[in-house]
């Protein structure tokens, strides 16, 4: 991990380990390409913003990049 990685937002998929390593794999194999969320429970998010997802244990598995916001 860079420098750049260690200040980046950390985040897990769904709402239990099995839920954030089921999206994860869809992730991972390119059937995952979106997400959403309510725009009121979080900070907005830009185009370039980059995040490390993590796997039902915790662990980082994958850094996204947000290339498109509708």
């Amino acid at each position: 991990m860079t420098d750049e990685h260690a200040t980046l937002e950390r985040f897990a998929f769904g709402d239990s380990p099995e839920m954030a390593d089921a999206l994860l794999a869809l992730v991972l194999t390119g059937s995952k390409t979106a997400t959403c969320w309510p725009a009121h429970a979080y900070p907005p998010t830009t185009i370039g913003q980059r995040q490390i997802v993590l796997d039902g244990q915790g662990h980082p598995r994958a850094l996204i990049e947000t290339t498109a916001i509708t």
